[in-house]
């Protein structure tokens, strides 16, 4: 996993970059007319609500979205699949216990997260033992229709 890090990371963090040069900019242009157009902006922006929590909640910056590395993505990918995006924090239920949160069931090792299908024959048995022998937990996420 560790090998495939910079490839992973490295267009994310490249976007971060430059939105931080940008956001500098902004806070510390250097000159005063952009500096005064900045403070107008800003005070319009903030009597409206819905702008002033994107602005607050820095919602324009960039996710990250794992196109190579430990990822598996279908074949043809395709640019709204959710494999390598970050997802929410869900609630789960399992056999055992209700409106759980996800890494609490998962705990502190690897998991391997299938939607809707099995993971031991997605991955196959030499790929399951592996990632067994690792300490991997093998979760098959269903809707609460099923």
């Amino acid at each position: 996993l560790l090998d495939t890090y910079d490839t992973e990371r490295r267009k994310h963090a490249r976007a971060m970059i430059d939105l931080s040069t940008l956001v500098g900019r902004v806070i510390s242009p250097t000159n005063r007319k952009i500096a005064v157009v900045r403070d107008k902006l800003i005070r319009g922006a903030s009597v409206v609500p819905a702008l002033k929590r994107y602005v607050l909640e820095m919602r324009f910056k960039p996710m990250p979205r794992y196109d190579q590395g430990a990822v598996y993505h279908p074949k043809p990918p395709t640019p709204d699949a959710p494999a390598g995006t970050l997802f929410i924090q869900p609630r789960v239920d399992t056999r055992e216990q209700s409106n759980v949160l996800l890494d609490d069931v998962i705990g502190l090792n690897f998991a391997v997260l299938c939607w809707n299908n099995n993971p031991r024959a997605l991955l196959g048995e030499r790929a399951y033992q592996r990632w067994k022998a690792l300490g991997a937990r093998f979760i098959a996420a269903r809707p609460q229709t099923q």
